[in-house]
């Protein structure tokens, strides 16, 4: 139990103080491609300046399975080809191209075979 009313009114603003550590933390806001960033993306790597660094670069490509694919592989499971539902996962066509930055690694574009 407490004393006074004064030890409850300093614990509470004990409680409320942000942490000396997170005091001068503020996040940042995510950043956006310039609505001016007009580029062709496809299945290669593409030279441009990025818009988040500004060297001058050639796009990293990473490939990564898009939600067809899951689904067309769930869809083979579940009508008994157990043996080919990974089938889908080798087709460069069921795959989503990412773009990324090779000096910041910041996303760039996504390039969709549809």
């Amino acid at each position: 139990m407490l004393h006074s009313k004064t030890q409850a009114d300093e614990k509470l603003t004990h409680i409320s103080k942000a942490p000396p550590q997170m005091a001068g933390l503020q996040l940042k806001k995510p950043e956006l491609l310039p609505a001016q960033f007009n580029v062709a993306w496809g299945p290669h790597s593409v030279s441009l300046t990025c818009p988040f660094c500004h060297h001058y670069t050639i796009t990293t490509v990473r490939s990564s399975p898009k939600v067809r694919t899951h689904l067309l592989a769930l869809l083979l499971f579940a009508i008994g080809c157990i043996c080919c539902f990974w089938i889908p996962y080798t087709k460069k066509s069921y795959m989503s191209r990412k773009h990324y930055c090779s000096h910041c690694d910041a996303c760039l574009g996504v390039y969709n075979n549809n």
